[in-house]
């Protein structure tokens, strides 16, 4: 799950990962982590939680599943990614190498099954270190799309328009692209949900969940993209806002 902000402001691409076993409370105000509450209330689901969370107004969503990540990389031409020998090892046993394209430690040509095969992998280190792969691979398709003119673009978007579900008109789509375009000579950076130096390891019904501060989360994203945090601006001076509480007297 990834939140990207197009910042026109100062020419970047923001990538905010959220943490698949991040702890927040679904939609009736009951404890669940992140990939449970898409599985029980959907897309919306998670769009409303993650708005109320990190006092966000998202304008869009995008849903694609991991067989179209194949077709959407091999659309773009595939993507170059820099491998560490353990990487390259990993991908030659779960995914095979080609004549041509060999695999070894640096920069390795990936086709779209390789490259989810290294976005999804977390064998090697943790979570963490899959979301820091997905941003790579992103990163890398920005940077190898600088020979994409817009209308080869919007031809790509169009064409595979079956392959991802959204709730944006075909106007917003091709806004998206043209932004996309305009930053990929800008900046790329990433943020994580839970940061570090946030979160605790604990428990919801049997299923283990990282335990994140969200108040501490929501100040960091927003320093982090260098705008007011409008949680803060909301709340008249010295006053502190109550918590919700679930029915149990939880927060």
């Amino acid at each position: 799950m990834m939140l990207v902000t197009f910042d026109t402001k100062y020419n970047r691409l923001v990538l905010t990962s959220i943490l698949r076993d991040t702890k927040v409370p679904n939609p009736k105000g009951n404890d669940t982590k992140m990939n449970l509450l898409y599985k029980h209330y959907g897309i919306d689901g998670v769009t409303q939680v993650l708005e109320k969370q990190l006092a966000l107004d998202i304008s869009g969503t995008v849903l694609i599943n991991y067989e179209n990540v194949k077709l959407l990389i091999d659309a773009l031409g595939g993507v170059t990614v820099n491998l560490t020998s353990q990487e390259a090892s990993y991908l030659k046993r779960v995914e095979g190498e080609y004549y041509q394209h060999p695999l070894h430690e640096g920069d390795c040509f990936l086709n779209g099954a390789q490259a989810l095969a290294y976005m999804r992998c977390r064998q090697l280190d943790s979570d963490f270190g899959r979301t820091d792969r997905q941003a790579k691979v992103l990163s890398a398709l920005l940077n190898g799309a600088k020979e994409i003119d817009l209308s080869l673009a919007l031809d790509v978007a169009n064409t595979l328009s079956h392959v991802y579900v959204t709730n944006l008109t075909p106007v917003q789509v091709a806004d998206a692209v043209r932004n996309v375009l305009h930053l990929r000579g800008g900046e790329f950076r990433k943020f994580t949900i839970p940061a570090e130096g946030t979160f605790k390891y604990g428990e919801v019904r049997g299923s283990s969940v990282l335990v994140a501060n969200m108040e501490k989360n929501r100040e960091l994203l927003y320093e982090f993209l260098g705008i007011p945090d409008p949680a803060q601006s909301a709340l008249p001076e010295g006053v502190i806002e109550k918590p919700e509480t679930d029915e149990e007297g939880r927060s």
